[in-house]
């Protein structure tokens, strides 16, 4: 009886697996749908590359976030533009500062 009940494994990674995915979606769908526009930079501090999402329904966008290896806090600024011919019929061009 023992070995059924540790052979058990509740599904808890699956679980969070598919809360993970649907979240995935869920941005690439506001991605596609131009609400939202990836940025990427280097980290001005130790110069890793880093990623923000920011908001693509506006001319100007702040997002505020930390590096991932050296933990400083940065900010993402970006003017939005909309280009028909771009892939997800929005541009944006900005900085990151500390």
């Amino acid at each position: 009886h023992n070995a059924a009940y540790g052979s058990f494994r509740p599904p808890v990674i699956g679980l969070l697996g598919i809360f993970l995915a649907n979240g995935g979606l869920e941005r690439f769908g506001r991605l596609r749908a131009g609400q939202t526009v990836a940025m990427k930079g280097d980290c001005p501090s130790c110069g890793e590359e880093v990623y923000a999402f920011m908001p693509g329904n506006a001319p100007t966008a702040r997002v505020e976030c930390e590096c991932h290896v050296c933990e400083r806090r940065l900010a993402f600024t970006a003017e939005v533009a909309s280009a028909e011919n771009a892939r997800w019929r929005r541009v944006a061009t900005g900085r990151i500062y500390l």
